[in-house]
Formats: C-alpha cells, structure tokens, sequence
C-alpha cells in the first residue's frame, strides 16, 4: 500500500468509529481530495453536504446544503466551472 492509501485507510477507520463527527468526517474528505484519492472524497463531502448544480445560470450555479450538524438545511452558494 501507498502512503496515501494508508492514511485513507486510517481516516476511513476513524470515521467509523465516530460516524456523528463532523469534523473527523471533514478531515477524511480534505485529505482525500488532497491525495487525490477521488471516490473516498465525494463520499465523505457527500455525507457532509448536498450539491445542487444549475447549469442554466451563467455563471452555472452550485448549491450546498448542509446534511448535518447545527447547520443542517443551511445552504451555501457558490459558482462554478467544469474546463
């Protein structure tokens, strides 16, 4: 195993000894996406966090909305773009 896969592996085990920790959840998410490890991040942010994406706006419009925590059903908008 790579290093990477390693800490992956770690953070997952963490997660699934605290599953209500936001923030052990986040950290998972973060240092997925940091190591490029894709699938493990889109599914702890998904845990996090709804997307909602509108394309027909310009510029194309993404929703986030909290699944959990004392922000759940808050949203957060934001602009994106896929190069």
């Amino acid at each position: 195993q790579t290093a990477s896969t390693q800490a992956i592996a770690t953070f997952k085990k963490i997660v699934k000894l605290r599953p209500n920790d936001q923030q052990a959840v986040f950290a998972l998410a973060q240092a997925a996406d940091s190591l490029r490890q894709t699938p493990a991040a889109i599914s702890a942010y998904k845990r996090l966090l709804k997307l909602k994406l509108d394309p027909t706006k310009m510029p194309k419009h993404l929703d986030l909305v909290h699944n959990t925590g004392k922000d759940k059903g808050q949203t957060e908008v934001a602009i994106y773009e896929i190069p």
